[in-house]
């Protein structure tokens, strides 16, 4: 069964991803994949207590995915012509690159997990906004007035999740590694060569961004020369 076949759909939820992860019984009785979509969600989950607000022109959905554990070690789990206005922020946020060159967020993805029975069943949820008017930054406001006319949200879920299915494929090929994908994802993120402060070193250091960890999705760093809070010329 191909992504998206088998859908579950409803006009007003709290959250596509608590219907599904918060709800083991369900969950088991499902088959996969299973595609949740909703037009209306009332609480919405993002990274720890974040909290993702829905209104009308946001994509909300969640992918149900149920592999053995032989076939997706356990280890190797970690709980895109306007495409390429869209980048990746570490480690699961969507922007968007305005035509001044801000950046706005337009959408996030969620992962959850959980183990049983030698099967590990992932739950991945994902927020876009696609057709929000301003002051919203969404898909629609990247794209010329003619493709414009072309964007919807049902087209969109549909390019997402033929995408996905490939990219999916490969994921299971290569046991959970990443690395297949690492060229596309660093082209599209935010933060080749961006410096950043590491503040769980005494004393805090300058490190330089070179790219993230093939297993755990771990960001890369190099310390940047007098990165050091206490080196010459800082305050």
């Amino acid at each position: 069964m191909g992504m998206g076949e088998a859908m579950l759909y409803g006009e007003v939820v709290t959250s596509t991803q608590t219907m599904l992860d918060r709800n083991m019984r369900l969950l088991s009785l499902l088959p996969t994949p299973l595609l949740a979509l909703a037009s209306h969600q009332l609480a919405g989950r993002g990274r720890g207590a974040n909290v993702w607000l829905s209104p009308a022109g946001c994509l909300q959905f969640s992918l149900l995915l149920r592999v053995p554990l032989t076939a997706l070690p356990g280890a190797r789990i970690v709980a895109g012509a306007a495409g390429a206005r869209v980048r990746l922020k570490w480690p699961n946020d969507l922007y968007a690159v305005l035509d001044d060159g801000e950046k706005k967020k337009i959408g996030g993805i969620l992962v959850n997990t959980s183990f049983s029975s030698g099967k590990v069943e992932l739950v991945v949820g994902c927020g876009l906004n696609v057709l929000n008017p301003p002051p919203i930054t969404s898909l629609s406001q990247l794209l010329h007035r003619r493709e414009d006319r072309l964007l919807s949200m049902e087209r969109t879920a549909a390019v997402i999740m033929a995408k996905f299915e490939r990219m999916w494929g490969t994921f299971l090929a290569h046991r959970g590694s990443f690395e297949p994908f690492m060229d596309i994802y660093l082209e599209h993120w935010l933060h080749s060569d961006q410096v950043v402060t590491l503040t769980t070193t005494t004393p805090p250091q300058k490190v330089r961004i070179t790219g993230i960890t093939s297993d755990y999705g771990l960001l890369r760093t190099v310390p940047e020369r007098d990165g050091w809070s206490g080196s010459r010329g800082q305050s």
